[in-house]
């Protein structure tokens, strides 16, 4: 009867577990590979070839430097750098699990879950390095895409709270502050009839300071309007911007028009819509105060790139460029370019061949999302 060759089934037996282990790794979705203790990769599976488009003998071949993007790079040198670290000082060996970002053979990237397990013998010893590699990238793209739309939401939460907090402002300005304006007016009123018209200086100082409160009523009502513009209650910007157009035809002898094209104005961010309906509102006012015009134009339009862009133009007398900054304070132009630029926007003012002046307010598509 033979004698059974002990050593001869032990490393029958081990070259039948490592074909088991090869014949799961050749079936397995994730990437599975093998690492040497000099750093060299002895093991890719053919998983690789469906996630970054390229064979398993490409992917052992490859450097550090084309399997990840610089960021993910850092994070895998530090790591190994780590391990070898442990491995000097006879310290236990760290594991590693995190999210990569890899080349594929197109050009783009995937991202993957990544867990590295060194294997040590009985005695402690480094042997190889196994990782397994598994495709996020789905998952990782809907990640940045909820926290996009989360972003998106916050921002317009901040955005509507802003003009909530403005209209009830504006709401007590108009309640508290115009209503005692009102009041003290009507009281000077009273004390005037009372003084008599005999007391001239009595009089005088007290119609003076009537004045005062009519004055100070209209500039409460400016800022009013300022906080919460009436004519964008209940409107998107085409049909306030419409609306306005009308109004300015109607309390001026300025025809004035109204076109858009390629816009969704119904869905604009509320600062861009409250920014160009500012501008057009301040445009016409120097039409109206300073240009000696006969007729006007609102145009608001989107552009190719996804960007949109508002003009005001006149046929009056106009306004040099070269005189722009000189009078640009008189006429709320740096008001206007401080309410475009806060959206990432320009502002362009010109005097035009054909006469007249044109005011344009262009706004990046970033402000738009």
């Amino acid at each position: 009867m033979p004698v059974p060759d002990d050593d001869h089934d032990i490393a029958a037996d081990l070259r039948a577990i490592d074909r088991r282990h090869r014949a799961l790794a050749e079936h397995a979705n994730d990437v599975i590979w093998t690492m040497a203790v000099d750093g060299s990769i002895t093991y890719v599976s053919p998983a690789v070839e469906r996630l970054r488009g390229i064979t398993p003998e490409e992917a052992m071949r490859q450097p550090l430097e084309e399997i990840h993007p610089p960021p993910s790079m850092a994070v895998t040198v530090q790591y190994f750098q780590d391990l070898y670290a442990a491995l000097a000082a006879g310290e236990p060996l760290p594991e590693f699990r995190g999210e990569l970002e890899y080349f594929c053979s197109d050009g783009s990237t995937i991202w993957c879950e990544l867990q590295v397990i060194p294997q040590l013998t009985d005695e402690g010893e480094l042997i190889e390095i196994l990782g397994v590699s598994r495709d996020i990238t789905e998952r990782k793209r809907s990640e940045e895409l909820r926290d996009r739309i989360e972003q998106a939401l916050r921002g317009a939460e901040r955005d509507r709270g802003r003009v909530e907090e403005r209209s009830r402002i504006a709401r007590d300005l108009h309640d508290e502050v115009q209503q005692t304006l009102s009041i003290l007016n009507m009281k000077i009123g009273l004390a005037e009839n009372a003084v008599g018209a005999d007391d001239d200086e009595a009089v005088g100082w007290l119609r003076d300071a009537q004045q005062l409160v009519i004055d100070a009523g209209t500039s409460m009502r400016r800022l009013i309007d300022d906080l919460r513009p009436l004519g964008l209650e209940g409107h998107d910007l085409a049909t306030a911007l419409s609306e306005l157009a009308a109004a300015f035809s109607r309390d001026h002898d300025v025809v004035c028009t109204f076109e858009s094209a390629q816009i969704a104005a119904a869905h604009l961010p509320q600062p861009v819509v409250d920014c160009l309906y500012r501008v057009a509102q301040e445009a016409l006012q120097n039409v109206a105060k300073h240009a000696g015009a006969s007729q006007a134009s609102i145009v608001l339009e989107g552009g190719a790139d996804g960007s949109l862009t508002l003009r005001v133009a006149d046929d009056g007398k106009g306004m040099p460029a070269d005189d722009e900054p000189r009078r640009a304070g008189a006429l709320g132009l740096v008001g206007m370019r401080e309410r475009v630029e806060a959206l990432g926007g320009a502002l362009r003012v010109e005097h035009r061949t054909e006469g007249g002046t044109l005011v344009e307010a262009a706004v990046p598509p970033s402000a738009l999302t």
